[in-house]
């Protein structure tokens, strides 16, 4: 997470106004970090150092990125289930593979239309926010979804 603050910085130095903007509404968004660690609704819960050899052997061995392994190896430290946001297949795969619960971001979007039953103004608010950070949802899967919303 403070790699990826550290490259937006950058990039708002760096960059021409127009392309900076993107990376300019990440640092607003990552603002309200401080706010949930604050109240206590965000927990940041790092890797030991004992833990990341497991980490190099899961991205090694299965060919995942170093986030969706570390969620691999958080969830295998407490028996919970892992969120994938980016849906990774692979890494859904090797979750599968070892045993471990998983969450997609799909999975918790579901299960918001299903709990919460937002309008279509409010899911494709959430979308296109979703868009912005570059979350985006496949075209066919983003029609399923919104075929479940309510008016």
């Amino acid at each position: 997470m403070a790699r990826g603050l550290r490259f937006a910085h950058r990039q708002t130095r760096d960059r021409p106004a127009a392309e900076a903007a993107r990376y300019q509404t990440w640092l607003e968004h990552g603002r309200q970090l401080a706010e949930h660690l604050a109240r206590g609704t965000l927990v940041v819960d790092p890797l030991t150092v004992d833990e990341l050899p497991r980490r190099d052997e899961l991205v090694e061995r299965f060919g995942i990125g170093r986030g969706e392994a570390a969620a691999l190896v958080l969830a295998e430290r407490y028996g919970a289930e892992a969120v994938f946001l980016s849906s990774d297949d692979d890494a859904c795969e090797v979750a599968k593979r070892l045993g471990i619960s998983r969450l997609t971001l799909i999975d918790v979007l579901d299960r918001w239309i299903e709990r919460a039953r937002p309008s279509l103004h409010e899911f494709d608010a959430l979308v296109a926010g979703m868009r912005a950070a570059k979350l985006g949802l496949r075209q066919e899967v983003f029609s399923g979804l919104r075929g479940r919303v309510g008016g």
